[in-house]
């Protein structure tokens, strides 16, 4: 178990006094810590983490929120500090380290919606998570279920806590699966720390003492491929399906076709198939050294025939001679019928797909040839409009 040194608390407190110092004395202050009460949970952390990055800092005005300041943060070494406006915020955060980070706030706090310029008082940890998934903002429990198993793995045994906070011993994979869906939807992963990650296909040990380590360890870890597959119909059974994304030589890729699997041919992107009637399912499955279990994108293709006949007039009568044509037709059995009344069975094995029939003089009418395989879900038709001059 890692444990706070004497430089630590010195390099601690030396980071927010350069905070401090980076902001307006009215922006940041320390509060008397007999007057606080802190509440540290990962909903906090993973909104603070939302609201500011390296790369990509909105303005207050363009956030989702603002606070009502004052705030008061709690950190890892049970140090606090008053945080007077949006710009304090960010220093705060962006000033965080493995060994001096924020683990909480005190409770309650308001703060404004940007849309509706609603103001809303924030009185615990639900209320805060409310508020992450009304700004679409992006939650631990996201982020674990994006990356657990695929990036990292518990070094188990941990204890978790569940929904009451009792602390709860995990011991394997399976005993972890059965707590984590007993859970109600909202909850969000919370570990008494600290808490030991096997990483990467390699599973190299980390220590986490915090959320803000936990969000370090998978931070580093982009996690599986971005996966997309396309499909372009060569024929009515046949298709090619083409891996569209940018493969990368530490991915390693399957392409499955109704369960099968083939592997990717080196310098190729691309698989061609021809199936039966039915519905048939194509993947391709990627696994990677930060993507362990894999992940798969598929396609579902219904391969059914597209019926077809041509009509033709006998002479200036009123009879017309219809002839079945399309690829399939020696293999599909179908009906003919006019104005949705069946005349006769046709098609497959003998069928000698012509059809002739006398209509009244002056009639419209509708032919359709029908077809109704098992394998498809939609009934196959066909149909023309004959109009039948006095």
């Amino acid at each position: 178990m890692k444990t706070f040194t004497k430089n630590d608390w010195i390099a601690g407190l030396v980071l927010v006094f350069l905070v401090a110092s980076c902001v307006s004395d009215d922006q940041i202050n320390f509060p008397d810590t007999n007057q606080i009460n802190i509440t540290a949970n990962a909903t906090v952390v993973s909104l603070l983490k939302n609201l500011v990055s390296e790369t990509d800092t909105l303005t207050e005005e363009e956030q989702c929120f603002k606070f009502s300041y004052p705030i008061i943060l709690g950190y890892n070494n049970d140090s606090n500090i008053i945080v007077e406006s949006y710009a304090g915020l960010l220093s705060t955060i962006t000033a965080q380290r493995s060994n001096f980070n924020i683990t909480g706030l005190q409770f309650p706090i308001e703060v404004t919606l940007k849309n509706t310029n609603e103001r809303i008082r924030i009185e615990d940890e639900n209320d805060l998570f409310e508020l992450i998934d009304q700004c679409g903002y992006t939650s631990l429990r996201q982020e674990f279920e994006r990356l657990f198993r695929q990036c990292f793995t518990f070094d188990y045994p941990v204890v978790v806590l569940d929904s009451s906070k009792r602390e709860i011993p995990v011991a394997t994979d399976q005993e972890f699966d059965t707590f984590f869906n007993r859970q109600n939807k909202n909850y969000q992963p919370e570990f008494k720390f600290p808490l030991d990650l096997l990483v990467g296909s390699n599973e190299i040990s980390e220590q986490v003492n915090t959320y803000f380590d936990f969000y370090e360890v998978t931070d580093a870890c982009p996690g599986c491929p971005q996966v997309r597959i396309d499909s372009t119909k060569i024929s009515n059974t046949t298709y090619r399906f083409i891996a569209d994304f940018q493969i990368k030589p530490e991915y390693e890729l399957f392409w499955i076709v109704d369960q099968e699997i083939f592997p990717f041919v080196e310098g190729e992107n691309d698989i061609t198939r021809s199936f039966d009637f039915g519905l048939h399912k194509v993947c391709i499955k990627a696994t990677s050294p930060d993507c362990l279990v894999g992940i798969e994108e598929c396609k579902e293709i219904e391969v059914c025939p597209e019926l077809f006949f041509v009509a033709e007039q006998e002479g200036n009568s009123t009879t017309y001679m219809f002839f079945g044509d399309f690829p399939e037709i020696q293999d599909v059995s179908y009906s003919w019928l006019v104005n949705g009344e069946f005349q006769e069975n046709d098609g497959g094995p003998g069928g000698d797909n012509l059809f002739t029939f006398q209509f009244e003089p002056g009639s419209n009418n509708e032919v359709c040839i029908l077809a109704e395989i098992p394998e498809c879900v939609e009934v196959s038709k066909y149909c023309i409009q004959i109009d039948v001059p006095e």
